[in-house]
């Protein structure tokens, strides 16, 4: 998806709202008060509320298509690269730490029926993607053969959230990288 410049200030500067001050907050009003622009030019680049946050969510959609093309090219998956995978996102947390709230707060998608399977359109292509690495590590033999690859993206990706949530609530602190290297660990030491 190719955004203007313009376009993309206006995107960052609605995730940004959406950390600081909630979905409720996020008002084209607001939105272009903090850009420094009027309501009329932020139309120019976007026809409504709706509009941006469906953008948004298609960009996140976008780089979640870009990761699991990127598996299909790859022939030797395994829990390398599932590390690989985690550890980046978390660097990108780490970089732009309000990506959290628009990444973990699905619920604040609930009200538009849009935005909402947008959302479960990127669940399911991570879910399906590290389902993928999953399967190909139990087939080199890296992971336990009587574990479920459903369930084992589940767990994973749910501890994944649990330690990104946790962290934002601390207010970011410590390092969320260090904190999901502990997590990938303790998987590869004691559950794999």
């Amino acid at each position: 998806m190719e955004l203007t410049a313009r376009q993309n200030e206006i995107i960052e500067e609605s995730i940004k709202i959406i950390d600081h001050e909630g979905i409720q907050k996020l008002t084209t009003r607001l939105l272009a008060k903090k850009i420094g622009i009027t309501e009329a030019a932020l139309y120019r680049h976007f026809k409504s509320k709706k509009d941006i946050l469906l953008t948004l969510l298609s960009l996140f959609k976008e780089k979640a298509d870009d990761v699991a093309k990127s598996l299909e090219q790859k022939s030797e998956l395994g829990v390398d690269e599932l590390q690989k995978i985690f550890l980046m996102r978390a660097k990108i947390l780490s970089e732009k730490p309000y990506y959290a709230q628009i990444i973990f707060s699905t619920g604040i998608f609930n009200h538009e029926k849009e935005l909402k399977e947008k959302v479960k359109e990127i669940i399911e292509t991570h879910k399906k993607s590290f389902k993928r690495i999953l399967k190909k590590a139990k087939e080199r033999g890296q992971i336990k053969k009587e574990l479920s690859c459903d369930l084992l993206a589940q767990s994973i990706i749910g501890t994944f959230r649990f330690i990104v949530t946790q962290w934002k609530i601390e207010g970011y602190s410590g390092n969320l990288k260090e904190k999901i290297k502990e997590m990938l660990n303790f998987y590869k030491n004691h559950v794999f």
